[in-house]
């Protein structure tokens, strides 16, 4: 049986983010295309927001490092994932991202049944509310 998970190391402009998550492919899933191609910040910001912010990549390396003892075991152990953004440009393409996905799902175009449409838009929605909240916090717009 597969565990299927990993440690990233998210390394922006400004700052480094940890976090451990079960399927790593997900950071690149699109509701637009249904497919999994590039990286996409709306992900980003879904998997790392409450992640803890370290400004020196040592120490981020440090506290990967210190998860996966805990943890045990990590299919895929510790990775890299370089963004040449800040996390203030982050929030700001994921904004753009989740309207548009949201968008498009409403326009009908996506062949999923109307339940699971309202499902996603509504997480999308409360995902889009705490992207705002980030935006207005870091004093942003």
């Amino acid at each position: 049986m597969s565990a299927d998970n990993i440690i990233y190391i998210l390394c922006m402009k400004d700052q480094f983010r940890v976090v451990h998550m079960q399927a790593p492919e997900n950071v690149c899933w699109s509701h637009i295309t249904g497919e999994r191609n590039e990286i996409l910040c709306s992900r980003l910001f879904e998997y790392f927001n409450h992640s803890k912010v370290f400004r020196d990549e040592v120490e981020a390396l440090g506290c990967a490092k210190s998860q996966e003892k805990n943890i045990g075991y990590v299919e895929y152990g510790i990775a890299h994932l370089k963004i040449d953004k800040t996390w203030k440009e982050v929030l700001a393409t994921a904004r753009t991202e989740i309207g548009n996905e949201k968008l498009y799902l409403l326009s009908g175009k996506s062949g999923l049944s109307e339940g699971t449409v309202v499902a996603i838009v509504e997480e999308l929605n409360h995902l889009y509310s705490d992207i705002l909240k980030e935006i207005v916090k870091l004093g942003g717009s």
